[in-house]
């Protein structure tokens, strides 16, 4: 689980200081560490 969050955490750093923004690779999908929506109910990404 530490794993995931220190690289959602990285990733999320990066794209706040791109010049183009950030998006996240997807919203719901079936396997739950590529769901944002997953991701944030289970505490794996703070926005």
């Amino acid at each position: 689980m530490q794993d995931y969050k220190r690289f959602a955490k990285a990733m999320l750093d990066v794209y706040e200081h791109a010049t183009f923004g950030w998006a996240y690779w997807s919203y719901k999908n079936q396997n739950n560490h590529w769901s944002l929506k997953w991701m944030i109910e289970n505490n794996y990404i703070k926005l």
